[in-house]
């Protein structure tokens, strides 16, 4: 590990500590043993929360908690928590896992707490699984696998990785899966060829073939696959060489070259077909402060638009060709930002073609001082497309 990665990792850390601490500071003993337990889940309902609240009024040994039921409201407006969706929240992984680990040390609570949390979870999410509503469905899977990786690892692991061979045929969401696997990570820690190709994929996603390719060299093969828990994941064709070692131009993620000279447009190409073409062109909206308080939420908000917005912090003209039949073209909107944390870094970003795309909103909250980078990264069909960047300056709030 580089110093440079270590000193945000112990930055982070840091900060992590900092907002405990105050929580605690704050509301006291009784609502910090509940964050711990709110820790659990991979995400947060108001229902969820206090569902745990009237589920766990003890610890192992039947001593009474004494955690007040306005511990779910405090929790929720509470800097812990970030929304990252309607009635929806999420912990920082830095924050979650310090939770975590504290209640797993905690002779009161212990693995046997963690064991009934994971029980817990499981029935909780059950009905959801059978839902008609595609993404209530994703929410609760999304919870199952953390449960799983917490009692059942191994299971965990194979489900997740029948996942990723889904993902990786459809060419979606190899994003979101690597942000999954990742928060999972403590409790996978012996499943290194899953966590390995978990970031090599969202490597290959974002374009950076290279860097795919290298680290999949770390990991025991069988032909053009890896093996995870009995089960086989192909490794893309664009990453089973590196790219030096390529002789003809094989098919990318992106490709610089296809973009016009003007450093400001973003051409968007859906895969050719033997149907009608057509383009479509927007203008990007972008609104963020060009000045940010540290450790103040702020909004980032990303549109595309028939007509040049009246404001924005960055016009581009974007390119997109689809086919002539298509009413709708829907693009994926990855944001990295490491001066900032957020819980949701990737969203659809649905655009019709003859009207204006709808707003999508990320929620960052600054955590480093000075000038900071926002990039914002568009994808297509599991294809990187177009890339924005977006520059502001945090400073500390003056009294």
């Amino acid at each position: 590990m580089s110093k440079k990665a270590s000193s945000k990792q112990e930055g982070e850390l840091q900060v992590a500590h900092r907002r405990i601490e105050s929580f605690g500071k704050r509301f006291g003993q009784a609502h910090l043993v509940f964050a711990c337990h709110a820790a659990f889940p991979l995400a947060l309902t108001p229902d969820l929360l206090y569902c745990l609240w009237a589920n766990f009024q003890c610890d192992i040994k039947g001593r009474v908690l004494e955690i007040p039921w306005i511990a779910v409201a405090d929790l929720l407006v509470s800097g812990l928590l970030s929304e990252v969706g309607y009635e929806t929240y999420q912990m920082d992984r830095v924050v979650r896992n310090l939770l975590l680990n504290d209640l797993e040390e905690d002779e009161n609570f212990g693995q046997q707490r963690i064991s009934e949390l994971a029980q817990f979870l499981l029935a909780f999410v059950q009905p959801q699984l059978k839902s008609d509503d595609p993404d209530l469905r994703d929410f609760a899977l999304a919870q199952r696998w953390t449960a799983l990786a917490y009692t059942q690892p191994t299971e965990a692991v194979r489900q997740l990785a029948k996942a990723y061979r889904v993902s990786l045929e459809s060419g979606t969401e190899l994003v979101r899966m690597e942000s999954l696997v990742k928060t999972l990570a403590q409790p996978l820690a012996e499943f290194q060829p899953l966590l390995i190709y978990a970031s090599s994929l969202g490597n290959f996603a974002r374009g950076k073939l290279e860097t795919a390719a290298a680290q999949l060299r770390e990991v025991p093969k069988k032909g053009n696959a890896i093996e995870v828990a009995g089960v086989n994941l192909l490794i893309p064709k664009q990453i089973q060489t590196p790219l030096w070692q390529q002789k003809a131009e094989s098919p990318t993620l992106y490709k610089p070259q296809r973009l016009p000279a003007p450093a400001n447009m973003v051409t968007i190409h859906s895969p050719p077909k033997k149907s009608e073409r057509s383009d479509i062109e927007r203008y990007t909206r972008i609104e963020f402060p060009s000045e940010c308080i540290l450790q103040q939420k702020v909004d980032l908000r990303i549109q595309l638009v028939v007509q040049t917005p009246a404001q924005t912090r960055v016009l581009q003209k974007v390119s997109i060709t689809t086919d002539i039949e298509v009413k709708e073209v829907t693009l994926y909107v990855h944001i990295t930002a490491s001066g900032f944390t957020m819980q949701q870094r990737h969203k659809p970003l649905i655009l019709p073609v003859n009207g204006d795309s709808e707003e999508i909103i990320f929620k960052l909250v600054p955590v480093d001082l000075g000038e900071q980078v926002v990039e914002i990264e568009f994808f297509h069909q599991g294809s990187r497309v177009g890339y924005v960047l977006v520059k502001t300056n945090v400073k500390n709030l003056v009294v």
